[in-house]
Order: structure tokens, then C-alpha cells, then sequence
């Protein structure tokens, strides 16, 4: 079967996390597996792929700004060369040219959810739920964001399918594991992660567990507004900044606690891969419902 995941670039995130471990086990399924990047001319990811997957960057060769019906014709006439048995898009955007991409065509595509679509605009949460009502198949990472999309009723096609997790980064024998004192943090630095609830937290409970550490992986636009907070809060000593590392499982695996401060999430990657090293995880409560879930 020949199958094209597309995606808007093979960066550091979980959508790409899941893409890269998706494709090689399609792979070795014996699929022919192409992940096509819709938003950048560069042929590189950061999570490391099967040598027999195709990674290809829509935009190679385009010099001037794609704007939306320029870039859909590109996608088009790449989908009807490759005559793909399969596509499936991840990311709102993804999604969205996807359909507008595919509709009219006899190439079936599958559409794929991977955060709290209440956070999105209006106009996207319509172009969404257009797209996701047309699509072959449909696939959420939790029962609240399937039945965000299907008020009514749930399509035969419908799937809440959770992350997957890579098990051979799980070091062996961690029944008895000697725990360093650090609570654990690990992704993007960005609004959405709660990063004040963070390190207001971790100032709490510094204060009764003085010789614990925060460790952090991850980097993004509110770096800087991090580390601000850290130093007025008094805590910048108390904090090891690792920036961004696809490896942390195997530095990280003894760690005594994994914090999840998020205000919305899919299905987090992180939290399901601490839970996976036996790490004790502690999650806020939010939508849509993955943390819950777990």
C-alpha cells in the first residue's frame, strides 16, 4: 500500500513524534511510506526516521510565498502524480488543506485531531468540522474531542486512537529504581503549557523540600518569560535547563516526579512516555480529557 502522512514539518513536536514512529511501522509492515511536509522546502526532521521512508518538503524549489490556493494547487497536483491508496493528515492546518486538497478527487484520506479544538478560531473550527464531516475516516486522541466533532452521532469511520509509545527507549529492571530528587518537566515553552503554574508550584514546593531540582526540556517563544519568573520567584538556582532532547527517557527515567501543568492538550506524549518508565506523573485536570483518560 502506498501511504503519505502529511504533516506541516517533521519538527520537535508530538504530532511529529507520532509521525515518525507511525512511518516505521508501516515500513515494516512492507508499506510504501512518503511524509509529505506541506510548509517548508527543507528535508530534514528532528526524530530520527526509517531509511526506506520518502521524506519529501512541498515547497522545494518554490521561491516565492505560497499563499492558500497556491499552495493547495502544489498539493494537488503532487497527490494526483503519486496517486497515494492512502493519505493521513495531522494538524489543523494539515487538515484543512487536506480537504480542500483531496475533495473532488478519489484519493481517500484520513483527518486526525490532536488538540482541543474549543482553542481554535471560529473560522477554523468551521473549515474543521467541514473537513472532518468529508474525510474517509477520522481519527481523535480522546472520547471528548470525537464527540466535540459528532454532537450527533459517530460516524462507522470514527476512531479514538491514543498516541503510541516507542518502548525500546524503557530501560530494563525499573522495579527498583534508586529516585533522584527533581520534579520533571518536559515540553514546548509555549502559552499553552501553564508555565507560571509551573514554577509557582515547584516555588511551593521547594520551600518544604529544599534539596529537590526542576529539570527542563523543551524551548520555545516563552523562554525567556521562564526563566523571568524563575528569577523573581527566587528559584533560577533551583532549575536545570537541558533545551530540547528526543534522549531524555534514558537521563530522565529515575526522576521522582513528571509534572503536566497544561491548559488544554490532546494526548500528551510525554505524559503517556513518563508513565511508561514507571515515573510518578501528576497532570492538571485539562481538556480535552487525555490526561483524564489516562
Amino acid at each position: 500500500m502506498r501511504i503519505v502522512l502529511t504533516v506541516s514539518a517533521m519538527g520537535s513536536g508530538g504530532a511529529e513524534r507520532v509521525v515518525s514512529l507511525l512511518s516505521d511501522e508501516f515500513c515494516k509492515l512492507g508499506h510504501e511510506v512518503t511524509i509529505l511536509m506541506i510548509s517548508t522546502s527543507e528535508k530534514k526532521s528532528f526524530y530520527s526516521l526509517n531509511p526506506n521512508v520518502n521524506l519529501v518538503p512541498l515547497l522545494s524549489g518554490v521561491k516565492k510565498r505560497t499563499r492558500f490556493l497556491s499552495r493547495v494547487r502544489i498539493m494537488r497536483k503532487y497527490f494526483l502524480e503519486v496517486h497515494p491508496d492512502i493519505v493521513i493528515s495531522f494538524l489543523k492546518h494539515v487538515c484543512i488543506y487536506t480537504y480542500f486538497t483531496l475533495r473532488n478527487t478519489t484519493i481517500p484520506y484520513i483527518l486526525s485531531e490532536r488538540n482541543d479544538p474549543n482553542q481554535y478560531s471560529f473560522l477554523y473550527r468551521q473549515l474543521l468540522k467541514r473537513a472532518f464531516s468529508n474525510a474517509s475516516g477520522c481519527v481523535f486522541q480522546t472520547n471528548d474531542a470525537m464527540k466535540w466533532y459528532r454532537k450527533k452521532r459517530v460516524k462507522a469511520t470514527d476512531r479514538v486512537i491514543y498516541n503510541p509509545v516507542n518502548l525500546s527507549f524503557i530501560p530494563e529492571n525499573l522495579t527498583d529504581v534508586k529516585r533522584k530528587k527533581n520534579v520533571l518537566f518536559v515540553g514546548r515553552l509555549v502559552k499553552q503549557k501553564n508555565i507560571a503554574l509551573l514554577l509557582n508550584s515547584f516555588k511551593l514546593f521547594s520551600m518544604h523540600h529544599d534539596d529537590y531540582f526542576l529539570d527542563v526540556y523543551g524551548d520555545g517563544p516563552e523562554k525567556h518569560d521562564f526563566f523571568k519568573q524563575a528569577k523573581e520567584l527566587g528559584i533560577e538556582n533551583k532549575i536545570i535547563y537541558h533545551g530540547i532532547k528526543a534522549d531524555w527517557h534514558g537521563i530522565e527515567y529515575n526522576s521522582s516526579l513528571f509534572v503536566l501543568t497544561s491548559l488544554f492538550e490532546g494526548m500528551p506524549n510525554s505524559l503517556l512516555e513518563a508513565a511508561s518508565l514507571n515515573i510518578p506523573c501528576l497532570s492538571t485536570d485539562c481538556p480535552i480529557g487525555g490526561s483524564r483518560e489516562l
